[in-house]
Formats: C-alpha cells, structure tokens, sequence
C-alpha cells in the first residue's frame, strides 16, 4: 500500500480508537475501582490463581488465526471459515479437558474450594473462540466496528461485575463480568462484519496456518506463564489475601496497557500493509512516541505521589494494606511495556517469531526463580521487584540489541522528547514536594502542576509534529 494512503488510514483508526478507548477505559476503571470497595483482596486473589491457570490453558486455542488472516493480502470466506472452525474445535476440546484437569491441578496447590469456580471459568476459552470477524474489520482496516463492539462489551461487562458485586457474589462477580464481555463483544463483531462461517474445512489453509501459528501459540503461552505464575507463586507462598493485594496492584497500574491494545488494533495491520523498512521504521517512532508520551507522566505520578493515588484508588489504606510499594513497580512496569513493546510486531509482520518465543522462553523461569525468591524472602514487595526488574532486562535486550539486526531504528531518538518534558515535570514534583506540605490535597496540587508542566514541555518540544501527524500530513 503506497506510504501516504497507508499513514492516513492507521492515523485515521488511531484517532478513532484513542477516541473509543479512552471513554471504554475511563468505565472500565470506574467498574474495577468501585470492585475495589465492594469486594475483599482474598475475593481478588480467588480469582487470580483461577485465571492464571484457565488462561494458561486456553493458550492452547490460539493459533494466532487472527494475525494469519490480518496479514493475508486477499482475506476470503474459506480462508476465514476454516480457520474459525479450526479454533472453535480446539477451543471445545481444551475447555472440555481443562473441566476434568480443574480438580487434580488445584488439589494439588492446597485450594481444593476452588475446583468449581476454575471449571465454570472455563467457559469463557470457548467464549473467545468467536472473536475471530475481528480479523475481517482489521484486514480491510476497518477501525469503527472493532471500538464499537469493544465499547459495547465493557459497557455490558460493567454492568454485570456492578450488579454481581452488589449481590454478594465474591469471586465469582469477576467470572459473570469477564464472560458477559466476551459475549457481547464477539457478538457485535459478528453482526457489523455480516459474516457466516460456510461448512467448510480446507486443510491447506490448515498447513498455511501451523508453522504460523504454532509458534506464536508457544510464545503466547509462554509468555501468559511468566506473566501469570507470580499470582501462582505468591498465592501459594503468602495466601489468598496478599495475592489479592499483590493483584490489585499489579492489575490496575496495568490499564495503562488499554492504550497498547489501542495502538496494536491500527499498527500491526498498518505494519502489514508497509512496503518497505523506511515505513515501519517511522510508523514504529510515531507509536513509540505516542506511547511514551503516555506512560512517563504515569509513571512520575506514582513515585512522586504514590501514597496519595493508591489511597485514592483503592479506598480503605487498612484493607489494602501493603499495596503501595508494589503499585509503584507495577505501574513501572505497566509504562515500560506500553512504551517499548512493539518491537515484536517487526518481527511478527514478516513471519519470524522465534525472537519472541526465545524471549518467552527466558522470562518464564527467570521470573518463576525471582517471584519465588523475592516473596519467600520480602513478601509481595519482594515479588514485586523481580518481575519488574526481570520483564524489563528482557524488553530492553530485545529493543536495543534483537531489533536493531533487523531493522535500523533509535529507541532514544523517538523517546528524546518525551524524556525531556518527563525531567521537567520531575524536576517541578520535586520543587513542589520541598515547599509543600504532605497532605491529599497538596498532592492533588503537585499532581496537577506536574503534569502540565509535563504537557507543556512535550508540546514545546514537538507539539507540532504532532498536530501534523492528527492532520495525515507527518
């Protein structure tokens, strides 16, 4: 697709997914923040250990069906009805098999209580198994109907965790939410894409899709182990209540990360659509930008002002007791990932993805090693610490030393700007933090004049690239 066309199409779905996204996230967070104040942390931490191990499981559904019709350059109805019944019937087998595992696995880490609330859970593998017209809106960048169902599902998810919390569900308010979304969202998928799988299975596109497919499968699962077997580790090692605590504050730094889906929705169909490196390369420095610009402030926020956010955030200080350290790193974390992350779709566009499986494969016990380390030592700070500091060793391995053998591009070049607003609105936290006293409402203060000092900054320094780039004309 020639260059211009294929910028004002991505920055015409960026614009309409930040657009969406942010009023998604803005119900979103208010849903799981009322949780917070509705629900106990032994009721979160229920809930971790039962999506850690049921998501683990449903990895094995996911053949990357959707990246595979994205990146196709013609997308047909046999193609995308192959690939749909292909994964529904993986989807029923694992679900079926995680129903009768449910039992041994968790008698097996002490929470034999637990065994119904993983196998009703298990409902949802098969739920995400009809999400796959997603690819035909993404393919034909088509940008609307995606934000639309997306919205639709948050408002219905809402609702339902709202309503379930209120009626003293516990744990399993997050069972009813989660499967409501699921549902809603696909749902609208399927009606805005008009799309009728035909009874069809073509084994070729079956062949096409396996050496793909199975890869990124091994990644994902991977990856979904290392980012998941902390709540594994803590809840064992410390109990359900500190893997609550452990959660909350891992979970809600971690809605920075609604941008990133934001930006992945427009830039890996973008990135497919690019010709040459010179496309990606600049594509990539926008985005990279884009997200810093993002995530900094975020981050600043929290270690200049953390007790006062967190308290904010979650309500009662007693019964969140122990959260604000680990908040801090996992907000860290959070504006890390959402900042460098991209570098995999480079590699994923053009059909390598052992770096990201070879990735995965070193995060998964290094990170097993530290969690289990730092909690049985430091508690949830402990634990804490390790996975940040172990997820973001590999982030910047792979930006700064994979990536450049395939593709010339400067991390620091795209983030100049955004680090230099980022010291300015430090160095006004710490001026204002010297003269003011440490109550809530000075940290309200400090955080307003610090974040427009920061905004400020970042328009002085490149307001107007920015402007040009809303405009289709960067």
């Amino acid at each position: 697709m020639p260059g211009t066309e294929l910028r004002q199409k991505a920055v015409r779905g960026l614009k309409l997914a930040s657009a969406a996204t942010a009023g998604k996230s803005v119900l979103d967070i208010v849903a799981q923040l009322a949780l917070a104040r509705m629900l106990l942390p032994e009721h979160f931490g229920v809930f971790a250990t039962a999506q850690a191990l049921t998501g683990f499981v449903s990895c094995f559904t996911d053949f990357a069906g959707l990246k595979f019709l994205i990146r196709r350059k013609v997308l047909d109805d046999r193609a995308a009805s192959t690939i749909f019944w292909f994964e529904l019937l993986l989807g029923l087998i694992v679900a079926g098999a995680w129903f009768f595992g449910a039992a041994p696995v968790l008698t097996a880490l002490g929470k034999p209580d637990q065994i119904v609330f993983a196998q009703v859970l298990g409902l949802w593998i098969v739920a995400e198994r009809f999400m796959l017209p997603r690819a035909i809106h993404d393919h034909a960048m088509r940008f609307g109907p995606v934000n639309i169902a997306m919205f639709a599902g948050v408002v219905a998810g809402s609702a339902v965790l709202l309503g379930s919390a209120a009626a003293g569900l516990g744990p399993w308010t997050f069972v009813a939410g989660l499967i409501a979304r699921t549902i809603v969202t696909s749902g609208w998928l399927w009606r805005a894409a008009r799309f009728v799988p035909r009874l069809t299975f073509d084994a070729g596109i079956v062949r096409e899709l396996l050496p793909f497919g199975a890869p990124l499968m091994a990644t994902t699962a991977i990856t979904f182990a290392y980012t998941n077997i902390d709540y594994i580790i803590v809840g064992t090692l410390l109990g359900d209540r500190l893997l609550g605590v452990y959660y909350a504050s891992y979970r809600y730094p971690h809605y920075l990360i609604q941008f990133n889906i934001i930006l992945n929705s427009v830039v890996f169909p973008a990135f497919a659509r690019a010709d040459d490196n010179e496309q990606i390369a600049r594509g990539l420095r926008y985005v990279t930008r884009y997200a810093g610009a993002i995530a900094f402030p975020a981050m600043i926020a929290m270690w200049m002002e953390g007790r006062a956010i967190v308290d904010w955030l979650l309500g009662d200080p007693e019964k969140w007791a122990g959260a604000l350290f680990p908040f801090q790193m996992f907000t860290t974390l959070a504006a890390l990932r959402l900042t460098f992350t991209h570098w995999g779709h480079v590699f994923v566009v053009r059909g390598n993805t052992r770096p990201l499986l070879n990735a995965a494969l070193f995060n998964l016990p290094a990170i097993a090693v530290g969690t289990w380390l730092g909690a049985r030592h430091f508690g949830v700070e402990g634990a804490a610490v390790a996975v940040t500091a172990i997820s973001f060793g590999t982030i910047a391995y792979c930006c700064f030393v994979v990536m450049k053998r395939e593709l010339d591009y400067s991390y620091l070049d795209a983030l100049a700007p955004v680090l230099r607003a980022s010291a300015v609105s430090l160095a006004v936290f710490l001026a204002l933090r010297f003269l003011t006293p440490d109550t809530d409402a000075w940290a309200f203060v400090r955080l307003l004049c610090g974040g427009a000092a920061y905004a400020i900054a970042f328009q002085a320094l490149c307001g107007g690239e920015m402007k040009r780039l809303y405009r289709n004309r960067a």
